[in-house]
């Protein structure tokens, strides 16, 4: 045995020798419905992203889970040091434990994953400088922007935003006293998750990685034109004009490296929580989307994903119905920026 590490309540096991089949066929393997926690859904998912998974335990209630993996190729699985891990845990919640997958394919028989509602997921944040893995919810709002809410590693609520832009997802929390977290995901889809990296208060890298398998095609495509008139009287085209000019709000950033002043619009949702960026960088640069979410009162966070590859998030700061708002934040590159809109 080269190494032991813990993450969470999950273990990567790396052991030396030759390959060895090693179905798990006896009663070691459970049986019957079984609910995996939304945690224990999130560790299976990064158990399966191994390239060598082996055994993956789970508890009898579907909360305690454990895994092993190989790091090379050639390597032993053991159920064994699968259940010995997943009830070191368990067995302090008088529950036994059971193997649910083998090989990144699941053997519990008669298993039972309960469904997230339509646009719901997990997601896993990693402190580069801590193995532990602190779960976290996403929610989709429409098809390309959402919420997250997770638990840094001092164990506070943060809560923040995100949004699409093709394949590219920005991100941001805002946690008490200050602290805060945002990044980028490449490549990223609800249907196939995606991992990336970001960066906290203090600068130290943190890995995020969402879950695959989040439903979205129930959920509204946000398009700007999608309000317009299609009657042929004149008085409903009337009345529908004057309505969506007042969702939409300038934006003027400043933004450093760019010697003047970077504009764009918001539009507001009709519960007034929340809303979408659009932003167009000077140069021809680029533009960037993004959407921004009230999370405390008056106060919340934004993020935005610009087609240069660049990606900014922060918090900002609403005066009141009508009277506009100001926030700050930084990009992927260590840049700051500030912004204010405009009241109605």
């Amino acid at each position: 045995m080269d190494r032991l590490r813990f993450l969470a309540t999950a273990a990567v096991i790396f052991s030396a020798g030759g390959l060895l089949g090693c179905q798990t066929t006896d009663t070691r393997v459970g049986s019957g419905p079984i609910t995996l926690s939304p945690h224990v859904k999130a560790v299976f998912e990064r158990y399966k992203s191994k390239n060598s998974p082996g055994q993956f335990a789970v508890s009898e209630d579907g909360k305690i889970s454990f895994f092993t993996y190989c790091a090379e190729f050639e390597c032993l699985h053991d159920a064994n040091q699968a259940i010995d891990g997943c009830e070191q845990h368990a067995r302090k919640r008088g529950q036994r434990c059971k193997i649910y997958a083998e090989d990144g394919k699941v053997v519990w028989r008669g298993a039972t994953i309960a469904d997230l509602p339509d646009g719901q997921g997990t997601f896993n944040l990693v402190w580069f400088t801590d193995t532990t893995l602190y779960p976290g919810k996403v929610v989709f709002t429409d098809r390309y922007s959402g919420t997250l809410l997770a638990r840094n590693p001092d164990r506070e609520k943060c809560d923040g935003t995100f949004s699409l832009s093709g394949a590219n997802l920005a991100w941001s929390l805002k946690c008490p006293e200050g602290k805060s977290i945002s990044g980028t995901i490449d490549d990223y889809s609800p249907a196939s998750g995606g991992y990336g990296d970001g960066r906290d208060q203090d600068n130290q890298i943190v890995e995020i990685r969402i879950a695959s398998g989040i439903k979205v095609a129930g959920l509204p495509t946000p398009t700007p034109s999608s309000t317009a008139a299609k009657s042929d009287s004149p008085s409903v085209t009337k009345t529908a004009s004057p309505a969506r000019k007042e969702d939409a709000r300038p934006i003027a950033f400043e933004w450093e490296g760019y010697p003047q002043l970077v504009a764009g619009t918001i539009k507001l949702q009709p519960d007034g929580k929340g809303g979408k960026m659009s932003i167009q960088l000077p140069q021809n640069a680029g533009n960037c989307t993004g959407s921004y979410q009230f999370t405390d009162g008056r106060f919340g966070t934004w993020a935005i994903a610009c087609t240069d590859n660049v990606a900014a998030s922060g918090t900002f700061e609403g005066y009141g119905k009508g009277k506009g708002s100001s926030g700050t934040g930084t990009d992927t590159q260590g840049r700051k920026l500030r912004f204010t809109v405009g009241g109605s």
